[in-house]
């Protein structure tokens, strides 16, 4: 059966990820590219929803996903400026919650126009 093409957001995250040098950056692009298409399609729709909340709510909402491909997922933007530690303790609180041994913290960030500028 043949795969759906990665949308586009995806492609974006895992081009970003191949020119970095962030030291997890194989494992979140095999994450992303090992995802199921309509895992894909949410993930992709996620970002977009997340760039457009952030302007309004002038923060952001974390998204965890549970079950094989558990993770937590964060986007940030000008308008919702990183919180890195914020986000570990959310993640790790998500873990304990569900009784899970392990979770992936994802952090995009954003420019005010929708460019990605950072991956982890």
């Amino acid at each position: 059966m043949p795969r759906q093409p990665l949308p586009a957001r995806l492609a974006e995250i895992v081009g970003f990820l191949a020119r970095s040098n962030e030291p997890s950056r194989c494992e979140l692009a095999g994450f992303l590219l090992d995802a199921a298409g309509d895992f894909r399609s949410n993930i992709a729709e996620r970002i977009e929803e997340a760039l457009r909340e952030n302007k309004l709510l002038c923060r952001a909402r974390p998204l965890s996903v549970y079950g094989g491909m558990a993770m937590t997922l964060y986007i940030w933007s000008p308008s919702a400026p990183r919180l890195g530690f914020s986000a570990q303790q959310h993640t790790q609180a998500v873990m304990v919650a569900r009784g899970e041994t392990s979770r992936r913290l994802v952090e995009l960030e954003y420019t005010d126009g929708g460019n990605l500028v950072g991956a982890t």
